[in-house]
């Protein structure tokens, strides 16, 4: 592992190590993606639900939330190749970019590489087929995010700080921005880092599902051929990044939580 050999293949001889290197970027790119929409959707829900606290909103916005969460990956993904690649025709539902597309990768990040390689004409239809995948994964995540949210936002509303801020008159869009939600961000994060492998986790399922050439898709291949060295390759990448994510989210620990820095 420290001199980054991590053997052969059984079947063809292929490096570990080029593989996952051709994966792993295509990995990240759809667990990057998928938080994104995961946190948006999430954050914007459990505010809400906060603020409108034992209204309908607030019991519409929870029963979607564990609905969503309660779906399988591979279920969601199903339905969304049948109704919008299939029904509707909105969208791609196999791989990471069109076969006819000519692409020649530098770092297999398509976003860097179109940037690189002076190539806007690939951003388009990456996005198109990153758009389901993506979405599949951060539905789940989203209803899991929007009730840790609803719950940290409301425990943090009945502060007597909070309190004194709208006694001093301060709006409500500021008290929420400065007071509420950077004290409200540390369950929050704390949760984001741990979800973060469970994404890693659905991108196997997702990435099978939406035939996505990620370490996911490497991973299923290598078990049904019984390739141990890319699977043992690819468990160790798959938990060396859940590793780093969870390092990120410590070193922010320090950032949101200045009693930390003191000590």
């Amino acid at each position: 592992m420290l001199h980054l050999d991590l053997g052969t293949s059984f079947y063809g001889g292929n490096s570990i190590t080029g593989l996952l290197g051709d994966s792993l970027p295509a990995t990240i790119e759809l667990t990057v993606a998928a938080m994104l929409i995961a946190v948006l959707l999430g954050m914007v829900t459990g505010v809400v639900a906060a603020l409108r606290r034992d209204t309908w909103v607030d019991t519409a916005t929870r029963t979607v939330g564990t609905v969503s969460f309660s779906l399988p990956w591979f279920a969601l993904g199903v339905l969304a190749i049948v109704v919008f690649g299939v029904w509707l025709r909105w969208l791609p539902v196999i791989g990471r970019l069109p076969n006819a597309l000519d692409y020649h990768p530098l770092t297999n990040f398509v976003l860097l590489d179109a940037i690189l390689q002076d190539r806007p004409e690939l951003i388009g239809p990456w996005l198109q087929h990153l758009i389901l995948p993506a979405t599949t994964l951060a539905l789940s995540m989203a209803g899991f995010i929007t009730r840790i949210v609803r719950a940290s936002v409301l425990e943090v509303l009945g502060d007597d700080f909070v309190r004194t801020a709208r006694m001093k008159g301060l709006a409500p869009g500021a008290i929420l921005r400065k007071h509420v939600l950077r004290n409200a961000s540390l369950p929050i994060v704390t949760v984001l880092g741990l979800q973060f492998g469970s994404l890693l986790g659905g991108s196997v399922i997702t990435e099978t599902v939406f035939s996505y050439p990620g370490v996911g898709s490497l991973l299923v291949k290598a078990i049904l051929q019984r390739d141990y060295p890319i699977v043992q390759g690819a468990a160790l990448a798959i938990a060396l990044l859940f590793t780093l994510v969870n390092v990120v989210v410590d070193l922010l620990y320090l950032a949101l939580d200045p009693r930390l820095r003191k000590a």
